[in-house]
């Protein structure tokens, strides 16, 4: 005869006790990668936040340089005694577009950082859902896993159970 009904039930219990804090185990793991993701995604949402402020302040700054070049170019031009036109107006008109250049090149690198920090931050959402999926999953699987272990092992124990001889019967009639 193979092994006793009872060593059967215990092994089957045994590996089912085993599946089931392998599956518990692959689930935590997915789920902490999801937690990670997710304050990825919230860092880079700051982040965002941070690159439109700073391109602000660097537009700031270049107005403000834009409006000394125009002071110092009419003191320059009133302490002479020349007027607004003829080579300052020509100086004005050049600071002018060199400004406009800086102030579109700002705004165009702004607008790049802003889109980056977007998709990165969209990227760590979908790696946060695809971690939660997974946990999902390994939380099925492992259910999965342990039906078929026991549906085995209940399987094995009838099976010992029928091959069994069958004990004798006292019979006082």
């Amino acid at each position: 005869m193979g092994l006793p009904i009872w060593l059967m039930a215990a092994q089957t219990v045994s590996q089912v006790a085993g599946q089931h804090q392998q599956a518990k185990a692959q689930e935590r793991a997915y789920k902490a990668q999801a937690q990670a993701a997710e304050q990825n995604a919230a860092i880079e949402a700051k982040k965002a936040e941070q690159v439109a402020e700073a391109y602000a302040q660097k537009q700031r700054s270049l107005t403000d340089k834009m409006r000394l070049v125009r002071g110092q170019a009419r003191a320059c031009a009133g302490a002479s005694g020349g007027t607004d036109g003829g080579s300052i107006a020509d100086i004005l008109g050049a600071s002018q577009e060199e400004y406009e250049k800086d102030s579109l090149n700002l705004l165009r690198s702004q607008r790049n950082d802003t889109w980056s920090s977007y998709v990165n931050r969209v990227n760590y959402i979908n790696q946060q859902n695809a971690a939660l999926t997974a946990a999902k999953n390994a939380k099925q699987e492992g259910r999965q896993k342990m039906f078929a272990t026991i549906l085995g092992g209940a399987s094995s124990i009838y099976g010992a159970m029928k091959q069994a001889p069958a004990e004798p019967k006292m019979n006082f009639a």
